[in-house]
C-alpha cells in the first residue's frame, strides 16, 4: 500500500514541469490549499490533474488525499480514510462492484509526486525506503476523484485515491504492493486515463501494472523519523548513508570531542542556572502576588469603614431629625410617629443593603472595581464634606428653633405632667376603696361562719 508520499516543490516549479511535457494546464484550482511537505500522509491536500468534463480542459486541482464519495452525509475518521486512500486495482478490473466502479468511468485522475515511500518489515522493526526518480523529475500515479457536499458546508469537498498494484521486481522484497506508475512520455495514454468521454475499457485496464523501468528509478533507505505522521523535513528523502557521512565526516578527534563534552557539560551547567533562576524568579511572583493580595484586602477593610462612616452619618442624620420639636398640634404626632418609622425602616433596609453587598464581593470582583474605586473615594470625600456643612447648617437651625420652642415645650409638659399625677392618685384611690371591699366582704363570711359553728 501507498501511504506516505513527497511532494515539497513550488507550484510554479510544478507547472514549468509540466510543460517541458507539453501537459499545459489552463489553472490550478485551490492552489491555496496546496501543502508542501517531505512527508505528506492521508487527509492532507495535494495537486492532482483532471480534464474539465465540459470544455475538456486540463486543471491541477488540490484535493484531499483519502477519497469520499458523493453520496456520503458527513466526512469519516481517520480509521475509514486510511481505508479509501488506496484502491486496489483488481477491484476495477473485475466486473465485480465496488464503491470505486462509479469513478473509474468519467473522474480519473493523476496524482502528482516527488516520491514515496515503502517499509521493510523485519521482526518488529520497519525501516523506510524511498522511491524516486533519477532524473528528479515529477511521478504520474493513476488516482480516482470524487466531489461531496457535505451537511452545513456551501463548497464541494473534492477528495482522491491512490491505484496500487503488485510491485515491481526491483521492489518486491521491500513490500508486496506499489503504487500505479503512468509513463510521463506516453502523452496518448496520459489523454486516455484523464478524458472523462472515454468509459472504462481494456485498454485503461491495461495501464494498470507495475512500473518495471528499474533503470529510471532509485531507491534507498531514510531515516526512521519519517515514520512519525506530522513531522518534516528535507532530511526525510536523503539516504542513511549521506547522513551518516555528514555526521562521521564532521566527527571530532580524541581532543576535540573532549572539548565538545566540555561544551556539552557547560550548557548543562548554564540550564541548570536558568532552571535555578527560573525557580527564584516564581517564588519572587508568588511572594509579589502575596503581597498585591494583602493590598487588595487592605483597600477592601478601607471600604468596609468608608460604609460603616457613611451608616453613621446616616444615623446621625436620623437622630438630628428626630430631636428637632415640631410646631405641629397634638393631632399630628400620631402621624411624624409614622413618617420616623418609616424613615428607620428605609435605613434598616439600605443598611442590610450594604451589609449584603459586602458578603457578595469576592476577591476577582475587587480586582476588576480597583479603578471604579479610586473614583469613589473622591466622591465620597466630597459627600462626607457636603454632609459635615449641611450638619453644622441643621444644628444652627435646631438651636434657633429650639430657643422659640423652649418655653411651650415646658407648658406643654407640665399640663402632661399633672394630668398624669392626677389619674396616678384617681387609680391609687380606686385600689384602696376596692381593696378594703374585698377584706370587708372576706371579714363578713368569717363571722357568718362562727357564728353558724
Amino acid at each position: 500500500m501507498c501511504y506516505r508520499v513527497a511532494m515539497a516543490m513550488h507550484p510554479d516549479d510544478a507547472l514549468e514541469k509540466l510543460e517541458n511535457i507539453n501537459i499545459n494546464c489552463a489553472d490550478w484550482l485551490d492552489r491555496g490549499n496546496y501543502q508542501t511537505s517531505y512527508n505528506v500522509a492521508p487527509t492532507s491536500y495535494q495537486p492532482v490533474i483532471r480534464m474539465e468534463h465540459g470544455s475538456k480542459q486540463t486543471v491541477v486541482h488540490t484535493m484531499k488525499w483519502g477519497l469520499v464519495p458523493c453520496w456520503s452525509k458527513s466526512l469519516p475518521n481517520s480509521k475509514k480514510i486510511m481505508n479509501t486512500a488506496n484502491c486496489r486495482d483488481d477491484s476495477l478490473i473485475g466486473n465485480g462492484k465496488s464503491m470505486f466502479s462509479s469513478m473509474k468511468n468519467a473522474k480519473r485522475c493523476i496524482v502528482l509526486v516527488q516520491g514515496f515511500y515503502e517499509w521493510l518489515h523485519k521482526g518488529k522493526q520497519k525501516i523506510p525506503y524511498y522511491f524516486k526518480r533519477k532524473d528528479g523529475e515529477l511521478l504520474f500515479f493513476a488516482g480516482l476523484y470524487d466531489s461531496v457536499r457535505l451537511p452545513d458546508k456551501e463548497e464541494l469537498l473534492f477528495t482522491y485515491t491512490i491505484i496500487t498494484t503488485s510491485p515491481a521486481k526491483f521492489m518486491s522484497h521491500i513490500h508486496n504492493r506499489m503504487p500505479v506508475i503512468l509513463e510521463k512520455e506516453s502523452s496518448d495514454d496520459i489523454a486516455k486515463w484523464l478524458n472523462p468521454d472515454i468509459r472504462w475499457n481494456s485498454e485503461l485496464a491495461a495501464l494498470l501494472k507495475p512500473y518495471e523501468r528499474e533503470e529510471e528509478l532509485e531507491c534507498y533507505q531514510v531515516t526512521q523519523d519519517v515514520n512519525k505522521v506530522g513531522t518534516d523535513s528535507p532530511r526525510f528523502v536523503k539516504p542513511v548513508s549521506q547522513i551518516f557521512e555528514s555526521f562521521s565526516s564532521s566527527s571530532p578527534s580524541s581532543s576535540t570531542s573532549n572539548k565538545r563534552e566540555n561544551k556539552i557539560k557547560q550548557e548543562d551547567e548554564e540550564i541548570k542556572q536558568e532552571e535555578d533562576e527560573s525557580k527564584i524568579n516564581i517564588k519572587q511572583e508568588d511572594e509579589d502576588e502575596v503581597g498585591i493580595k494583602q493590598e487588595q484586602k487592605g483597600e477592601v477593610e478601607i471600604k468596609h469603614k468608608q460604609e460603616d462612616e457613611e451608616i453613621n452619618i446616616k444615623q446621625e442624620d436620623i437622630k438630628i431629625e428626630s430631636s428637632i420639636p415640631s410646631k405641629r398640634n397634638q393631632d399630628n404626632v400620631g402621624d411624624n410617629d409614622d413618617k420616623k418609622e418609616v424613615k428607620q425602616e428605609q435605613f434598616n433596609n439600605s443598611d442590610n443593603e450594604i451589609h449584603a453587598n459586602k458578603k457578595l464581593r469576592t476577591s476577582d470582583e475587587v480586582d476588576e472595581d480597583n479603578e471604579e474605586e479610586e473614583e469613589k473615594k473622591s466622591k465620597r470625600k466630597k459627600s462626607t464634606s457636603s454632609i459635615k456643612k449641611k450638619k453644622s447648617v441643621i444644628k444652627s437651625q435646631e438651636q434657633d428653633n429650639a430657643q422659640y420652642n423652649i418655653d411651650d415645650d415646658r407648658e406643654d409638659n407640665k399640663v402632661s405632667n399633672e394630668s398624669l399625677s392626677k389619674k396616678i392618685k384617681n387609680k391609687k384611690e380606686k385600689k384602696k376603696s376596692i381593696g378594703e371591699s374585698s377584706l370587708s366582704k372576706k371579714k363578713q363570711n368569717k363571722i357568718k361562719k362562727q357564728k353558724k359553728e
